[in-house]
């Protein structure tokens, strides 16, 4: 609002509602009902003094309307720039403590045995930079680890196989006769043991030295490898004597497997420095039942024993099966006596 006084009256205002009002040059206030204005008086130059005065009012609801957006402005600046000084810290303290929670986490993993993968980080602080050493190390222990374990995994195999041929050896026989005989038990299947023994093998050591025999055995463990059964054992538990365990609904696949073996090696003769080295192969038979009462390793490998002794001693190159598999399903008594009777005899049942 512009208006011109003289004497303490509006002579002319921009609002003509206000001209001839008196205002109060002391307070420097117009007052009209219920809504009032600060005055300024705006001084012109060279003005005479008798001269009508310029004011310039303002409403006091504008100002302090005006006021209260400035302040609320104020505040929202205030605020925002707190929630940015706020936000910036917790990335700082964030990106402080980062370093930090890693390792402490890869060290509490450490004292429980594992070796955490610590994710890299580009940060070129000192802090991070501990870190990527840190997560160095933890790759250096975990190639290091593993390579322990490849060695402790190629003992434990140099333990239980023969060094020979690659077959289980007798200490492994020991390990696993538990659970296959509970298995035995528990599924009521039959425990079938074939003890196979190359035969005249002194007389091939004779002619062809160690090295040749040597070749022999290693020829007859890939014919064994070749041609045995996925859940077939495999063991060399003596200088040529072999021993294959296997567990089966009934015995009568392994009378086939030995026959098959027997009439196989028979066939396929060794190779050593171009010479091609003859052999066959007398085997014993024998099994368990897991209701028989005759869980015992030591029972099955003296009846698996005694069969092949009477292989033996009948003109090797045979295959014999102990009365110890008397409860093999009929149709496995049936495969048996469907081989040569030269090749397959039932031994008197031992008292």
């Amino acid at each position: 609002l512009i208006f011109f006084e003289s004497d303490g009256r509006i002579l002319w205002s921009s609002n003509p509602d206000y001209r001839g009002l008196l205002i109060d040059r002391n307070k420097q206030m117009l007052v009209d009902g219920k809504r009032s204005f600060y005055l300024r008086e705006v001084h012109l130059k060279g003005a005479a003094e008798n001269m009508p005065h310029l004011w310039f009012a303002a409403s006091e609801t504008y100002l302090l309307h005006m006021l209260t957006r400035y302040r609320n402005w104020a505040y929202a600046f205030s605020l925002l720039g707190g929630l940015t000084v706020v936000l910036l810290c917790w990335l700082m303290i964030r990106n402080f403590r980062r370093p930090f929670a890693q390792l402490m986490e890869a060290t509490e993993a450490m004292v429980h045995g594992r070796l955490p993968v610590l994710n890299r980080s580009e940060s070129r602080t000192e802090l991070d930079q501990l870190l990527n050493r840190f997560a160095d190390v933890l790759d250096a222990l975990r190639r290091e680890k593993a390579k322990v374990k490849r060695a402790h995994r190629k003992l434990q195999e140099t333990a239980i196989t023969d060094s020979l041929t690659g077959l289980y050896n007798r200490r492994y026989l020991q390990e696993i006769n538990p659970g296959l005989f509970a298995q035995v038990e528990r599924d009521g299947r039959y425990l079938t043991a074939i003890i196979l023994d190359l035969d005249y093998f002194k007389a091939v050591n004779d002619e062809y030295g160690h090295l040749g025999g040597d070749a022999v055995l290693v020829h007859f463990a890939r014919l064994l490898k070749h041609n045995s059964r996925a859940n077939d054992h495999l063991f060399r538990i003596g200088g040529e004597e072999f021993l294959i365990l296997n567990v089966a609904e009934n015995p009568d696949d392994s009378v086939a497997l030995a026959a098959k073996l027997r009439e196989l090696v028979s066939e396929s003769p060794a190779n050593y420095q171009g010479e091609s080295i003859s052999m066959t192969v007398s085997a014993g038979i024998s099994c368990c039942s897991g209701h028989s009462g005759e869980g015992s390793l030591s029972r099955l490998m003296r009846a698996a024993d005694k069969a092949l002794y009477e292989a033996k001693a009948s003109g090797r190159n045979r295959v014999v099966v102990h009365t110890s598999c008397k409860e093999a399903s009929d149709s496995a008594r049936r495969r048996v006596k469907k081989l040569p009777l030269s090749l397959v005899r039932n031994t008197k049942k031992s008292s």
